[in-house]
């Protein structure tokens, strides 16, 4: 935009619909005769990143000196952002689940710059599950889901909805059986299969693979390997090697390791050593 009849102001706000005001900020110039608005925005709403889709923008650009006409500009954009694990808004920023002593689920909104928003509650009742693992999409959607077993072995799959409000949708039970593991970890797509994968560890330290189907299920069991019951952590980190491929990191007595993907369900990781919580190995009690 070249306003003729005026010098633009130092700085403007854009509004940018839908739903959530967006301000984009331009720079100021030093000299008189520049003439040329250049508006930037910093992919934020209210402080959060703006989640995927298509958004429409108007700048008011007022003459400094109070001679001549406001001007006016306005246009369309879409955002479109990689999907990570734990992502739970479709906005590209991982966030965070957490449940209280109470039972009460909350989820706290990544801003995208490592720090997170107030906590929203997802909901009571969530007590009666002795494992949850979200983090992987595991119906093929584009959004990350949430499974939970109870005391019973059940495992129920909570689908992601997108919403910051009501981020799954209602349970439905897609197995039994699940008792038999002290420990479930969501770890995205490590097989570059249709779907995202769950890993479960039995009470001997067996690790067995579950590869997503794409509709909430399951294909048969593969097992890893032996030899995961000194750790007491399993955490699925994402790609924690920009090499496209999801990552585990193992936390316990057994030491602290990185499993890097492989990309292939048969063997799945390589174990790497790590400097992550060198000789820490039993000082904390949850790793997430």
């Amino acid at each position: 935009m070249r306003p003729s009849r005026f010098r633009p102001a130092r700085s403007s706000s854009a509004p940018v619909t839908p739903g959530s005001h967006l301000e984009g900020r331009r720079r100021g110039w030093d000299r008189a005769d520049v003439d040329e608005v250049r508006l930037t925005w910093d992919g934020l709403i209210d402080g959060a990143s703006a989640p995927n889709g298509a958004y429409s923008w108007q700048v008011t650009l007022t003459p400094t000196n109070g001679i001549g006409f406001p001007g006016y500009a306005n246009g369309s954009l879409k955002v479109v952002r990689k999907a990570n694990p734990h992502d739970y808004t479709d906005n590209g920023s991982p966030d965070l689940l957490a449940r209280d002593t109470a039972g009460v689920l909350w989820t706290y909104l990544s801003k995208g710059d490592g720090t997170f928003g107030t906590r929203t509650k997802v909901g009571p009742g969530w007590g009666i599950y002795n494992k949850l693992a979200a983090g992987s999409d595991l119906t093929g959607d584009g959004r990350d889901d949430l499974v939970a077993t109870d005391a019973s072995g059940l495992l129920w799959l909570y689908k992601g909805a997108g919403s910051a409000m009501a981020p799954y949708a209602a349970r439905v039970k897609v197995g039994s059986g699940w008792g038999v593991y002290n420990q479930l970890t969501a770890v995205g797509n490590i097989a570059g299969g249709v779907a995202g994968d769950l890993l479960a560890r039995d009470t001997a330290g067996v690790l067995w693979l579950y590869l997503g189907k794409g509709d909430g299920t399951f294909a048969a069991r593969t097992r890893i390997g032996t030899g995961w019951g000194g750790y007491s952590q399993l955490v699925g980190v994402g790609d924690a090697d920009n090499d496209g491929r999801s990552d585990l990191v193992a936390y316990g007595s057994a030491g602290t390791h990185v499993f890097l993907g492989t990309g292939a369900w048969a063997t799945p990781f390589t174990k790497t050593a790590t400097s992550l919580y060198a000789g820490e190995g039993t000082k904390f009690t949850s790793v997430s």
